[in-house]
């Protein structure tokens, strides 16, 4: 499980026991504004590193098309010529 999952999952289940202490009346002394507003989550931020380097298939396509085009590669590659 991913952290952002456990942290929801904990996050519920935090609400879920204040909402029984409510509902059996053993929290009658915590102020009505404790109660958490509605259901709460936390969100996955995107990944600032990853953001703009996906290519489109399009793309991707057209370069696996032009690979011929760059000649061989590898150790098995001819020496090149400056």
């Amino acid at each position: 499980m991913d952290s952002v999952a456990h942290c929801n999952l904990l996050l519920y289940q935090f609400c879920q026991v204040i909402e029984h202490g409510r509902g059996s009346g053993l929290m009658t002394q915590v102020p009505d504004s404790f109660r958490p507003p509605g259901r709460l989550r936390i969100r996955q931020e995107a990944n600032e590193d990853e953001i703009g380097k996906a290519l489109p298939e399009a793309v991707i396509r057209r370069l696996d098309a032009s690979l011929r085009l760059l000649g061989p590669v590898g150790r098995a590659a001819p020496a090149r010529r400056a």
